[in-house]
């Protein structure tokens, strides 16, 4: 009866949370860097068949105590769920599972479980928010291995120029996918193989800086490959091809020497010893556990975990007044936008782009975003000013400017195209009236505005104009104009509806 119980309470959860399953699952299929998702499940289920026996002869009991902290991951997922980060979303309802497990088997069975509970987080796609700090590693060693190479370089921001050519670092170069591949099998690989657990963060560690180490030195390798053969080969789909035998290489390298370890470090503690085993498969199963209690508690815990989702959606319910953003632009923006530079926001529920009419110089986008929870959300992946695979537009630095219309501060993008123009563009987001500078005050304040009943309406905002290298503060003051121009029409009571 006790694996039926949590038969159908693991269902409820997967029914309860689907969206947030769902969402897994769609990022597995649309990016390389988590595809590893679709095998973490499996290997679950793998680790818990290996040590079937010894799992059976826990003794079983309800946890209630494990009841206050499903509902504590349940109020995670709510949280998230309202500002909108994926990642936290995910990693609460993953919790869940381990938790369910913990309130209807109890603390010997969850104990048995322990690992593989811990690896059913590496379903998570999560990671993306080191993107810029890893892009820019690569680049920094990319650079000085070239030079220290005896090859003159030129670097702007993520893009660099040798005599042969110019190259830039992009998403696919920056390492992520080398350590979000090499973590999960590190991991897996070290709790088989040794039975320290000193020796397996040990090997954990040592696997992530190679893996780090290893894309540099894969960076730099095609860089000079596209050099030496004159940009002929190493440039098109052979450049993901050698990355990817490079890490595998690197990675036979990386268990090799976990061999070396394992042959050292194996002893009677050793997960492997087939006497552990033995007395495991000679166990007696533990008996069922009483039903009345069982059942309270997967009643109990089917509240819980089934109040969450209502509650996120009777928050989201409150939209709020929105601002018609067509009449506010109507009399400001000219149509049009020279088919230059745009920005890389999507899904928002109305967009107004031009000319600013009172500075012709400066152009403008403006996304308005309401109810983001079902419509889309305003921060969040893949928003960015420059598209992560963008082969059209670059940032070349970033600097922080006063607004001078509103108190808070934009951000300001120094961009450089593959042509060779450039451009200064500002950025900043208006959520619930407040001009915010810091994404993740953002979603603070998106969340604050809904739990007090005023919606989630935002909006992202950005000027841009040609960058004027004799005077360099005359486009800044062009667009701190039209930056103010723009504040004023976004206030106006009047273009709400």
């Amino acid at each position: 009866m006790d694996a039926v119980v949590l038969a159908l309470a693991l269902a409820t959860l997967l029914a309860v949370f689907w969206p947030t399953w769902r969402s897994m699952v769609q990022t597995w299929q649309d990016s390389e860097t988590f595809r590893h998702g679709f095998l973490v499940p499996l290997a679950f289920a793998v680790l818990a068949w290996r040590d079937r026996a010894r799992i059976a002869a826990q003794p079983r009991r309800v946890e209630w105590k494990a009841l206050v902290l499903l509902g504590l991951a349940g109020l995670a997922w709510l949280a998230a769920e309202v500002v909108g980060v994926n990642a936290v979303r995910q990693y609460a309802v993953v919790a869940m599972v381990p938790l369910l497990v913990l309130l209807l088997m109890g603390r010997h069975v969850f104990r048995a479980l322990l690992f593989p509970f811990a690896f059913l987080f590496f379903m998570v796609p999560a990671g993306e928010f080191m993107l810029p700090t890893m892009i820019g590693w690569t680049a920094d060693f990319t650079v000085w291995a070239v030079r220290a190479s005896g090859v003159p370089v030129f670097r702007e921001g993520t893009m660099f120029t040798l005599p042969s050519g110019r190259w830039s670092v992009v998403e696919a170069c920056s390492g992520l996918r080398y350590l979000v591949a090499a973590l999960p099998l590190a991991t897996l690989y070290a709790y088989l193989s040794f039975g320290s657990n000193r020796v397996r963060a040990a090997f954990v560690l040592l696997t992530l800086v190679v893996a780090l180490a290893a894309n540099w030195l894969r960076a730099w390798g095609i860089v000079m490959l596209g050099h030496w053969s004159d940009m002929k080969i190493a440039t098109g789909v052979d450049h993901l091809v050698y990355g990817w035998l490079f890490f595998g290489i690197v990675m036979g390298i990386v268990f090799w020497i976990g061999a070396r370890w394992q042959a050292r470090t194996a002893g009677p503690s050793d997960p492997r010893d087939p006497s552990l085993r033995a007395r495991a498969d000679a166990a007696r199963f533990a008996p069922s556990q009483r039903p009345a209690p069982l059942v309270a508690a997967a009643l109990s815990a089917l509240l819980v975990v089934g109040a969450w989702p209502p509650a996120a959606d009777a928050l989201a319910s409150g939209s709020g007044e929105v601002l018609d953003l067509e009449q506010a632009a109507r009399h400001l923006l000219a149509p049009g936008t020279r088919g230059d530079f745009v920005p890389a926001y999507t899904r928002a529920a109305h967009v107004a782009t031009g000319t600013v009419r009172d500075a012709p110089d400066v152009r403008a986008w403006v996304g308005q975003y309401w109810d983001q929870r079902n419509r889309g959300e305003m921060i969040g992946y893949p928003n960015a000013v420059v598209a992560a695979e963008s082969d059209a537009w670059h940032i070349v630095a970033t600097r922080v400017v006063p607004l001078t219309v509103a108190p808070g501060q934009a951000t300001e993008f120094a961009l450089a195209a593959q042509d060779g123009r450039r451009l200064i563009a500002w950025r900043w987001h208006l959520v619930d009236g407040r001009v915010v500078l810091d994404p993740y005050r953002a979603k603070v304040d998106t969340a604050l505005g809904l739990l007090q009943g005023r919606g989630d309406e935002s909006f992202a905002v950005f000027v841009w104009t040609e960058s004027d290298e004799r005077d360099p503060q005359r486009p800044r003051a062009r667009l701190a104009e039209a930056a103010a121009a723009l504040q004023r029409a976004l206030d106006r009571p009047e273009a709400a509806r």
